[in-house]
């Protein structure tokens, strides 16, 4: 987002790689925790290579449709500050979109709380019979 709108010094651009990194770093361990604890164990090669097929995808698409971006606007064989402008306007639109798309990701529930649509484990069955 900082690129976007403010680009002109150095230490702007510094900042947002900075920024950008520790994001990035962070993200992506944390996503992959996140998918060890909420697949079962026998889905847990392919959630996590679905997460790793998916990353390199974004990536590679999301980088191509940028340099398109920035492609486009070209001036005497260099590229315009507007053609940049737009490249980060849209990587913007992306992170706003995967950001309301993150809010449909189902929440864990309560520790104690059994989900109806889970096989009870054999204690479980016991605990219930005794209550």
């Amino acid at each position: 987002m900082l690129l976007t709108f403010a680009r002109s010094e150095r230490w702007e651009i510094y900042a947002a790689s900075a920024l950008l990194g520790a994001g990035v770093g962070l993200a992506f361990a944390a996503l992959a925790n996140l998918i060890v604890q909420n697949v079962s164990q026998e889905q847990t090669g392919v959630a996590t290579g679905m997460n790793t097929v998916m990353r390199s995808l974004g990536g590679a698409l999301g980088g191509q449709i940028a340099a398109t971006f920035i492609a486009n606007w070209v001036f005497h064989g260099q590229p315009t500050n507007h053609g940049y402008t737009l490249a980060f306007a849209f990587c913007l639109a992306g992170l706003v979109a995967c950001l309301l798309v993150s809010l449909l990701v189902p929440r864990r529930g309560v520790v104690g709380e059994v989900d109806p649509h889970r096989p009870a484990l054999p204690g479980e069955l016991v605990a219930a019979a005794v209550d």
